[in-house]
């Protein structure tokens, strides 16, 4: 559950900083799924640095990523009042 401060936080300034919220190992996740993610979305080809890259639905393309809880179809129980 979000504190009362949080909770102000949250609804004068958009976001959270929730330290801790996951492990050094799942962080090592989310940076490989992202990284294998957006390298697919590029068949391969190296990131120039010229353009934007994204790829929407994310989350949904990687099972991994959903067991985490983040993003859909689960929203994250922290973020559930």
């Amino acid at each position: 559950m979000l504190s009362e401060a949080q909770k102000r936080h949250f609804e004068i300034f958009g976001f959270l900083i929730l330290r801790q919220l996951f492990s050094a190992d799942e962080i090592d996740l989310i940076r490989r799924e992202y990284d294998r993610l957006l390298s697919a979305n590029r068949q391969g080809r190296p990131f120039s640095g010229t353009q934007r890259q994204g790829v929407i639905p994310f989350f949904e393309r990687s099972p991994a990523l959903l067991e985490l809880g983040i993003g859909p179809p689960e929203p994250m129980p922290i973020f559930e009042d």
